[in-house]
């Protein structure tokens, strides 16, 4: 049961870091619009991802 809080902990810590880096990055990006859709979907496809994984994981 540890181990799974620990795991569960430790994908929490990955995707508040994850929100911060990408908040960041479309703050840095809101002056150059060309920047911003390829991270949007690059946001998009990590967050999937991160879903996917903790689905798995469940």
């Amino acid at each position: 049961m540890a181990k799974v809080a620990d795991r569960s902990g430790w994908f929490l810590a990955t995707t508040i870091i994850w929100l911060f880096i990408t908040s960041f990055l479309l703050f840095l990006s809101m002056t150059n619009t060309y920047t911003l859709l390829p991270l949007t979907l690059l946001e998009i496809f990590v967050s999937a991802l991160l879903a996917v994984i903790y689905r798995i994981k469940q």
